[in-house]
Order: structure tokens, then C-alpha cells, then sequence
């Protein structure tokens, strides 16, 4: 049995048509994985955070870009990649119609942007009348999921006799009580962490690190802790209520987390402070806001389930199943046309290992074919935004594929009993089209017919009800039902016409139920009509 199997897997699976099937299935897998990836870039759902500063130093003609890119998944950052562009023109107020472009950049990352370059142009005419110098900062950050861009108009300003020009996306200003220091901070919180992202730059010394301090603010409360000018000495930020997080240090990107699971605090203080000789010093203070993160995740999951479900898993529905059309006319139908049955049997073999091992190997190659394709689009989803569904959703999902493939393929192999060669290839067909369009038209027609013509709100209510009914009774149907409960999982139930109506009918035990009667009832009935069928041409 087990040889016979392999034999007529293999049989089936290295037809040139089967093998062709697999290759477009796996291409159109990846092609819809680069659509869903697409789409979800064009719906802008905020999917990804960054911290990004950037400097200039006219005096020392060098500029520092210092960034990450990032969502957060479960309490952890994870980089994103992309590509980062970014120029600095300025313009004198002596010729403000020359526009000097003072450093311009590409760079492709993945998640981390630590960058230093010379500038591109001669600052000499810029340095001679500073005061009157304007700066325009462009920046843009592209990713696979979507892209962000900032403008801002910046003066320079002189730290220690060096004329510098500093940007940064997340605070105001990126200037602390210390001139000195430059910093972007980005702070996003999940259910029970605080991830905090820190971009620093020190224009005192290339080795300069300090210590980050976190005050939580309970919710509508107003900062109550200030710093003075730079330089005051102070006392252990830790005595005024202050947790040490961790170390900060210049020309890096450093990525602290901070435990949260035992409030509920929406705001923070924060300072950097390095303590020298015994006593502190304060390099920056601020408040913030925390980002609520666990929202973006779900909005990614959610637009992913949705695009996958509307249009690349709905194109492998609606095609798939000329798989099991052609499989069983490989393995019954056309070799009872021919009579090539009647001299298998002639070999030490019932009618029952043929029956059987030629029913499994056409369900493994429904298997192979689902699995590549469904293979193809989650890989490829996962390398180019760099998400997943978790592991109940896709298993929910490639069941909502080879379920209704299977059934179907039942249903072929039923009728391969009836009718033999061409007359089954016409039959499976009309099968596949009264299955897949015909049944909920027809259905849609009754109910309209019914309530005389209008489709009223009630209308609308018994169609939901309907479809769903009827789904049970549809082999290629029963995939809308296991998807459901992907729905379900991520809260995208309302997405589904009248959810209310709909979950009155959709049950795991009628789903299984449904599954093993078209699977078996047809296979079984089959049996029955081929151990008894001619099998001669």
C-alpha cells in the first residue's frame, strides 16, 4: 500500500501540468506577498517608530546622522530596515538667492543609522556672517512599510566657538540645559515595558557617557522637578524620585527598557546627569509622553489579515481548485477511459488499494500545492515588512486553504465514479462553478424574490444569515468559515457584514463536521460505486 502511494504521489506531482501549477502558485505567492507588503505601505497605519538626529558642524566640516528605525514586539524592539535621505542647504543673508547645499546623504539601514561624513561644500562664506545664515533640513525615511519625511528651517548657533546646525524628529529642540548636548528620544510603551530609545551627541568629547534617570508622572500630571542653566552641580537625581536606567553614550544609538507592569503612568521625566567628583551634573531634562505601541502591532495585524484574506488567499481560492479537477482526472477518470484500471488489477492489487492509495496521494499533493503557495506569500510578507501572524492564525489560515481543497478534491473523486474522461472534466466543472459563484447568487435571487425585490436592511440581515448557512453546505465554502476565527482573533469580526447574525452560525464543531462529511461521505460513496464499476474502455 505504502509503495503504491509513493508511486502514484510521485506520479501525479511530477505531472508537467502539476509542476507547473506549483511554480505558478509559488510565484504568485511571492508577487502577492510584494502587493500585500504594498498596500500596506499606502495605508499608512503609523507602523513603525524612529529616533533621528542630525548635525552639522560648519566649524569642524563634519556632520553626524544618528537614528533607528523600529516597531515593538512583544515588550522587545525590533529594527526595521530602509533607506534614509537627508541634505542641509543654507543661504546667506548677503546672497540669500545662492543656496549652498552643505551635506547631502543615502544610506540604507536596518534599524540602526550611525553616520559621520565630511561636509560636500565650502562653508567659508557661511561662516563669515553666521548670524545671518539659514538652514533648510530635508529628511526622508522609506521602509517597506510606508515612509515619513520632515522639513525644518534651522539657524546655527555657536557651542564652544563651533558653529553648529541640529535637528532632531522627536523633541522641540534637541538642545539640553547643556548646549553641549545634542539628543533624540523615543519612548514606546507597551503593556508592561517602557522601551526607550536614545540618539546622543556630545559635542565636548568623543567619550563622553552619562547615565539616563526616569520619573514616572501619574496621568494629567505636570512636571515638578526642573533643572538650572549647564554646569550646576546637583544632587543624586535618584533623591528627587529618579530611577537610574542605564548608560547613554555620544555617537551611539543606545536602547534601554524600563519596567511598567505595575502602572498605569502615560508620562515620564527624564534627565541625563554624569556624575563628576562626587556630584552630579545635569546635561538634560525633559518630559514626555509615552507612545502606547501594543495599538500599532494590532493595526499591522490586522490590515495584514485583512489584505491577505480580500485578496492574495481569496486568488488561491478562487483558482486552486483546477488542482483536484486535474488530479483526479490523472488518477481515475482518464485511465477509466482507457482502461488502464483493468490491467493495474492485473498485478497482486485490489480495487481497494488502487481506490485508496490514489485518493491519499492526490490529498498529498493538495497538501504540497497549499503549502507552497501559502509558504511563498507568509515568507515573503516576513521578509519584506518584517511582521508575522502569530501561530494559531496561521494555521487557521492554511487551513482555511487545504480544507475546502480537500473537500473538493473528495467531491472530484466522487464523480470520476460516475462519469469517465471528458464527461468528468465537463461535470467537475460545472460543480466547481454551482460551488464557487452559483449556489449564492441563486440563494442571494430566492431571499430577494421573497421579500419582493427590495433589499432592505431585514434583507440584508437573512442574506448574512444565508451565506453563512450555506457555507456548510459548500466544500469550497468552508474556508470563509475557519476564517472566521481569525477575525475573531484579532478583533476584526466587525469587518464581517452583521457579525452579530453571522457568529449565531459559525461553530468549531459544525466546521469540523462539515470537513469530515465532505471528505468522507463522497470518498465513501465513491468506494461504493467503484468496486462495483466497469472498469474496462
Amino acid at each position: 500500500m505504502y509503495k503504491t502511494l509513493f508511486y502514484d504521489f510521485k506520479r501525479g506531482f511530477f505531472k508537467p501540468v502539476t509542476l507547473l501549477f506549483l511554480v505558478l502558485f509559488a510565484a504568485t505567492g511571492i508577487g502577492l506577498a510584494s502587493l500585500v507588503q504594498s498596500r500596506i505601505a499606502q495605508m499608512g497605519t503609523g507602523a513603525f517608530m524612529n529616533v533621528l538626529l542630525l548635525a552639522v558642524d560648519l566649524t569642524e566640516n563634519k556632520s553626524y546622522v544618528l537614528g533607528y528605525v523600529y516597531t515593538v514586539e512583544e515588550d522587545q524592539v525590533v529594527p526595521i530596515r530602509g533607506v534614509l535621505s537627508y541634505k542641509v542647504s543654507c543661504t546667506n543673508g548677503t546672497d540669500s538667492n545662492r543656496k549652498i547645499e552643505v551635506v547631502k546623504g543615502e544610506t540604507t539601514f536596518d534599524g540602526l543609522i550611525e553616520e559621520e561624513k565630511p561636509l560636500s561644500a565650502n562653508t567659508t562664506s557661511l561662516m563669515q556672517d553666521l548670524e545671518r545664515v539659514s538652514c533648510q533640513v530635508e529628511i526622508s525615511i522609506y521602509t517597506a512599510r510606508g515612509g515619513r519625511g520632515y522639513t525644518g528651517f534651522q539657524t546655527p548657533y555657536l557651542v564652544n566657538g563651533r558653529a553648529i546646525i541640529s535637528y532632531s524628529v522627536n523633541l522641540v529642540t534637541s538642545v539640553g540645559p547643556s548646549a553641549a548636548l545634542l539628543y533624540d528620544i523615543g519612548f514606546a510603551r507597551t503593556d508592561s515595558k517602557v522601551n526607550i530609545v536614545v540618539a546622543l551627541l556630545s559635542l565636548e568629547s568623543e567619550d563622553f557617557e552619562a547615565n539616563l534617570y526616569l520619573k514616572e508622572l501619574p496621568a494629567g500630571s505636570a512636571p515638578q522637578f526642573g533643572v538650572g542653566p549647564s554646569g550646576v552641580v546637583a544632587e543624586n537625581p535618584e533623591g528627587k524620585g529618579f530611577i537610574n536606567v542605564g548608560v547613554v553614550r555620544s555617537r551611539k544609538i543606545t536602547v534601554l527598557q524600563y519596567d511598567l507592569s505595575n502602572t498605569n503612568t502615560t508620562s515620564v521625566e527624564f534627565i541625563i546627569a554624569k556624575k563628576i567628583n562626587g556630584n552630579y551634573k545635569y546635561y538634560a531634562y525633559r518630559s514626555a509622553f509615552l507612545n502606547v505601541v501594543g495599538g500599532i502591532s494590532a493595526i499591522i495585524r490586522q490590515s495584514l489579515v485583512y489584505i491577505l484574506t480580500t485578496i492574495a488567499l481569496s486568488l488561491f481560492a478562487a483558482f486552486s481548485p483546477l488542482i483536484p479537477i486535474y488530479l483526479v482526472n490523472v488518477y481515475i477518470a482518464k485511465p477509466r477511459s482507457q482502461g488502464a484500471l483493468e490491467f493495474v488489477l492485473a498485478r497482486p492489487i485490489t480495487r481497494l488499494d488502487i481506490y485508496m492509495s490514489r485518493f491519499l496521494a492526490g490529498i498529498l499533493v493538495v497538501v504540497a500545492a497549499t503549502t507552497l503557495f501559502y509558504t511563498a506569500v507568509m515568507a515573503g510578507v516576513k521578509l519584506s515588512i518584517g511582521i508575522a501572524l502569530d501561530l494559531y492564525a496561521n494555521v487557521l489560515l492554511y487551513l482555511s486553504l487545504l480544507l475546502p481543497l480537500v473537500a473538493f478534491y473528495s467531491v472530484c473523486y466522487f464523480l470520476a465514479t460516475l462519469v469517465r474522461g471528458a464527461r468528468y472534466l465537463a461535470l467537475s466543472i460545472v460543480v466547481f462553478v454551482l460551488f464557487k459563484f452559483l449556489l449564492s447568487v441563486i440563494a442571494t435571487a430566492i431571499i430577494l424574490m421573497t421579500y419582493g425585490g427590495l433589499y432592505t436592511p431585514e434583507v440584508a440581515r437573512v442574506s448574512a444569515k444565508t451565506e453563512y448557512v450555506l457555507k456548510y453546505l459548500n466544500p469550497l465554502g468552508i474556508g470563509d468559515l475557519v476564517q472566521y476565527y481569525v477575525y475573531e482573533h484579532y478583533n476584526m469580526t466587525s469587518a464581517i457584514p452583521y457579525p452579530e447574525v453571522v457568529s449565531e452560525f459559525v461553530n468549531p464543531w459544525y466546521i469540523g463536521v462539515a470537513v469530515a462529511g465532505w471528505i468522507c461521505i463522497p470518498a465513501a460513496i465513491g468506494w461504493l460505486r467503484f468496486k462495483k464499476a466497469n472498469l474496462a474502455s
